[in-house]
């Protein structure tokens, strides 16, 4: 499917309720933001419309064309580098991350996703997927042909103007991941990783009542993220307990001392404003994140 931004033409369209899925933007930092909660599983209609509001008919003409769930076994492939899919993918359920190897075989993961999110990026020129995407945990995706994306984005210019700001958001998330690859020292990187998954899984309603978050991911997969090698993850990791600022354990991740690992980290949520997964966290009050069992 192509995508351009001269296919956003149609005017605005307001109601004063916005429908369940969607989230409060913001208009300025971003502190202190409470989303709506998602009781629901996510759609690419409710997703969409959370970036850019849409009408009933482009909710419903969304919602015709969305395929059923499709179940992917933890550590199996959503997709492969050079698949050609054919179709636009949502996670529904569980935790996945996009990553591409070196012909040696090493990894560099460059995207967590969480449900809600759109896993498919391809190639403009191939239409083959230019990464892979893994499930970190079972997972449940939902995948919408292109073709019938297309005749929608026709009928109704506004969807494409979502899809336009969904990938727009992608491309902010990725550039704050190469500064933390790039420039920060080995505790700033994980800081900053946790405060952003906080910051995002509290968005996507996944926040325990005691403010913890499912963390599946092991040190190596946190390696593969960062830029570290295992061993120095398991020293970074000991060095934020020791300093009283998480707790992580049985695969569950709780921030102790919110204003403290933000100013570590040198945490900014304003790259993650306007995503449905990814409101803002914390704040002033230095309350802080989200939900359930993992691996670490």
């Amino acid at each position: 499917m192509r995508m351009g931004v001269n296919t956003i033409a149609a005017a605005p369209y307001s109601r004063s309720t916005p429908s369940p899925g969607s989230f409060r933007i913001p208009s300025s930092h971003g502190h202190g933001l409470e989303p709506t909660r998602r009781k629901a599983t996510p759609t690419l209609a409710h997703q969409l419309d959370g970036v850019c509001l849409l009408s009933p008919a482009e909710i419903d003409a969304l919602r015709r064309i969305e395929g059923p769930p499709t179940e992917v076994r933890a550590g199996g492939h959503v997709f492969r580098e050079g698949d050609h899919p054919g179709a636009l993918c949502l996670l529904l359920e569980g935790w996945a991350y996009r990553y591409k190897r070196l012909s040696g075989g090493r990894r560099q993961i460059f995207a967590v996703l969480l449900p809600g999110d759109i896993c498919e990026s391809r190639s403009a020129a191939s239409g083959r997927a230019d990464h892979g995407v893994c499930a970190l945990t079972s997972s449940r995706v939902a995948w919408t042909p292109d073709d019938q994306l297309t005749d929608a984005t026709r009928e109704f210019p506004r969807i494409a103007e979502g899809l336009w700001r969904a990938r727009l958001l992608d491309e902010s998330l990725l550039r704050a991941w190469l500064l933390n690859l790039g420039l920060r020292k080995a505790p700033a990187r994980v800081a900053h990783l946790f405060c952003e998954l906080a910051c995002r899984t509290r968005a996507a309603g996944l926040m325990q009542p005691d403010e913890s978050f499912a963390f599946p991911m092991t040190q190596l997969e946190l390696g593969d993220s960062l830029g570290l090698t295992s061993v120095h993850v398991n020293r970074v990791l000991q060095a934020l307990r020791a300093q009283g600022l998480i707790d992580l354990k049985n695969g569950v991740l709780r921030i102790l001392d919110n204003p403290s690992l933000r100013k570590l980290a040198g945490f900014d949520e304003r790259y993650l404003i306007g995503s449905p997964t990814s409101a803002g966290w914390g704040g002033a009050s230095g309350s802080g994140p989200a939900n359930a069992p993992g691996r670490l």
